[in-house]
C-alpha cells in the first residue's frame, strides 16, 4: 500500500493524484536510519498517521529531503525519488494533501 499525494492549485482544485509507492516508502523509513534526519519525511513514516497537508514551503522541503535521503538508495529507488521530485516540480502545487490508510 502506497502514500496518496492529491495535488491542489491555488484555488483548492485538485490537479493531480500521484503515489509514493510502497517499496519506496519501506526503503526510506524502515531500511534507512537517517530518514529521522528529515522534517517532512518524519511526518509520513506511518500509513496510518501519515494523515497530513503540505503547504508550499513544506512541499519545497519534501522535495529537497527525498533529494537528499536518495543518495542513500539504491539506483531503483533513487530513480523512483526522482521521478517524485520531477512530477512535484512540473505540477507545482500550492498544497499536497498526503494520506494512507
Amino acid at each position: 500500500m502506497g502514500l496518496d499525494l492529491l495535488l491542489y492549485d491555488r484555488t483548492g482544485k485538485l490537479v493531480r493524484t500521484l503515489m509514493i509507492p510502497p517499496t519506496l516508502h519501506r526503503r526510506i523509513s524502515l531500511e534507512t536510519e537517517v530518514w529521522r534526519s528529515y522534517s517532512v519525511l518524519r511526518k509520513i513514516k506511518d500509513y496510518y498517521k501519515s494523515n497530513t497537508t503540505l503547504n508550499t514551503e513544506e512541499i519545497d522541503k519534501f522535495k529537497s529531503d527525498l533529494q537528499q535521503i536518495s543518495i542513500f538508495l539504491n539506483s531503483e529507488y533513487k530513480k523512483m525519488a526522482f521521478q517524485l521530485i520531477s512530477e512535484l516540480t512540473n505540477y507545482q502545487p500550492w498544497k499536497i494533501r498526503i494520506t494512507g490508510d
